[in-house]
């Protein structure tokens, strides 16, 4: 299991700021559902979503602006994980 996660996480920490075409498309396609407002909320797993935020403070922020501007599709995925401290964790695992 911890070598799993640290895959998982190692995939992220090594993953470029800036989303790649294939994998906004990954986003729009996969188990996407709609809320109430009719905003697209995209339910893929944790490691993904990470990706995603990632990206966001990257080139590719304008592709990605039809997912949310408040992150609010990532906030029940998460579960309150936050991205630096993945990060952290990968530094003190040293993967």
């Amino acid at each position: 299991m911890l070598r799993h996660i640290q895959n998982s996480l190692g995939s992220v920490y090594r993953s470029n700021t800036a989303t790649p075409q294939g994998q906004i498309i990954h986003h729009r396609n996969f188990q996407s559902q709609f809320d109430t407002t009719g905003n697209t909320l995209y339910n893929n797993c944790w490691v993904c979503s990470l990706n995603v935020i990632k990206s966001r403070d990257g080139n590719n922020y304008s592709a990605l602006e039809d997912i949310t501007s408040d992150n609010q599709a990532f906030n029940n995925i998460l579960e309150g994980i936050d991205i630096i401290e993945c990060e952290n964790l990968l530094k003190e695992m040293n993967v």
